[in-house]
């Protein structure tokens, strides 16, 4: 009955009794009561965005409330099946952070596995308690700290600390924090840092460039980096490009491009990085996301990948492109020439493995499966979510022809689109699986 305890002193401000109390209740209180008193299925994630909710406020008007609440929760970390926290949007105060770590404090049987702060506290000083809590939680895997003010040198070290002292965390993901790049220098370089992080995720955030240089040469724990919405110039994204293509140890490093028609650095950012990783003689290890959001920047996106098909640049072994509105969707005898010219190359020198493409164009589609016929490298060909004006009967039968002649495509993916229920995505499949048995078969010595 612990889960009622948390409303017990706001219920004595009100003079109410137990009955009182429990019909008085937020509804999405009363809910989650009803899950850790184990009257519901019992929860693996708390989110305390509510916690800024109108009704919530009615009934906790007063800072103490909320404070005691948030023992409690730290409480319920320690005893409860609670494997996920995430508070958003809340700006809570230090001492609602302080109750938290008072909570988990101690205990080792924390079943916490991911913390999610996302503008969540009124005051930086309130990192020090989420120190504490990452201490506490021996099983925590995941971290997010997310759109969060500025802190105090002292307070970064302290948080730094806690993250080299953390033996369990595998992600760490920052978005939007000016001090993004001093706790990853405290945190995770040098022969001192943390070395259970393998996965690093970094957004919105400036002079990240000779950092990540950093990063990626002391840390050989780092086996995945992810990069969205950073603020480096050409030169800088070229020296990275060229560090991960001299770099020994490979680590695959995912760039996000959100691409806008009036920043032309976004572009030229793009094509130099991929240029300047590019190497002849090692795998590639970059994977590219590009969202255009203008038809000019969707025509660059396609020469990018018409330069990564022909094997002219190779460094990226996946190439996602989201472009759901292109107004270039016409079919081909709309079009003076092909949107993938392969310049009288048959592909053959290509090295991308996974290509993933949302994008409203049938005039694409054809030129793309064109392109296909002579590759060698491309295994995994993601479809997913694509809009039936493309995948359409003359989409299927081009696919099909494709099969017939390509060998080395191994997984289609159809799923949320209309060949996924109308049976055409079995009859990929099942190409697909004649296929590797062909492919298998030549194979074998006479």
């Amino acid at each position: 009955m612990e889960g009622a305890s948390i409303v017990s002193h706001a219920a004595e401000i009100r003079g109410m009794d137990s009955a009182d109390e429990e019909s008085e209740l937020p509804s999405a209180v009363k809910n989650l009561i009803r899950h850790l008193e184990g009257k519901v299925e019992p929860i693996d994630w708390l989110m305390c965005n509510a916690l800024s909710g109108e009704e919530f406020r009615d009934f906790f008007p007063e800072h103490a409330e909320v404070e005691s609440l948030c023992l409690q929760i730290g409480k319920i970390l320690n005893t409860s099946s609670v494997q996920s926290l995430s508070i958003e949007h809340c700006r809570l105060s230090t001492r609602c952070f302080l109750n938290l770590a008072s909570g988990l404090r101690g205990n080792s049987d924390s079943q916490l596995q991911s913390l999610n702060l996302d503008d969540a506290w009124e005051e930086s000083s309130a990192a020090k308690h989420v120190a504490d809590m990452i201490n506490s939680a021996s099983r925590l895997e995941v971290l997010y700290l997310l759109h969060l003010d500025a802190m105090e040198e002292e307070t970064v070290g302290i948080l730094s600390q806690a993250l080299i002292q953390s033996s369990s965390l595998k992600l760490l993901c920052l978005d939007k924090v000016d001090w993004g790049v001093a706790l990853l220098l405290n945190a995770l370089a040098g022969d001192d840092g943390n070395r259970s992080i393998e996965r690093l995720s970094l957004g919105n955030m400036d002079g990240l460039g000779g950092c990540l240089r950093e990063l990626l040469t002391s840390n050989p724990s780092l086996k995945e980096v992810e990069l969205y919405r950073l603020q480096m110039s050409p030169e800088e994204w070229h020296q990275l490009g060229e560090f991960i293509r001299d770099k020994v140890r490979a680590t695959t490093t995912t760039v996000r491009c959100y691409l806008d028609q009036n920043d032309r650095d976004d572009w030229k950012s793009i094509e130099t990085f991929a240029c300047a990783a590019s190497s002849d003689v090692k795998d590639p290890s970059v994977e590219l996301v590009l969202e255009p959001l203008s038809d000019q920047e969707f025509m660059l996106s396609l020469n990018l990948l018409g330069r990564v098909l022909r094997g002219e640049i190779n460094s990226l072994k996946s190439f996602h492109i989201w472009a759901r509105h292109p107004r270039t969707s016409g079919t081909n005898q709309d079009r003076p020439e092909s949107m993938l010219p392969m310049n009288g190359k048959s592909g053959e020198t290509s090295v991308l493995k996974r290509l993933s493409l949302n994008v409203e164009s049938k005039g694409l589609w054809k030129d793309l499966l064109w392109c296909l016929r002579g590759n060698t490298s491309l295994t995994h060909l993601d479809l997913s979510d694509n809009e039936g004006a493309t995948l359409d009967e003359e989409a299927f039968k081009d696919l099909m022809g494709l099969l017939q002649v390509n060998l080395t495509l191994q997984e289609i993916d159809v799923s949320d689109t209309s060949w996924e229920t109308d049976g055409k995505g079995a009859q990929i499949q099942e190409a697909l699986k004649q296929n590797q048995k062909r492919a298998s078969t030549s194979e074998k010595p006479n």
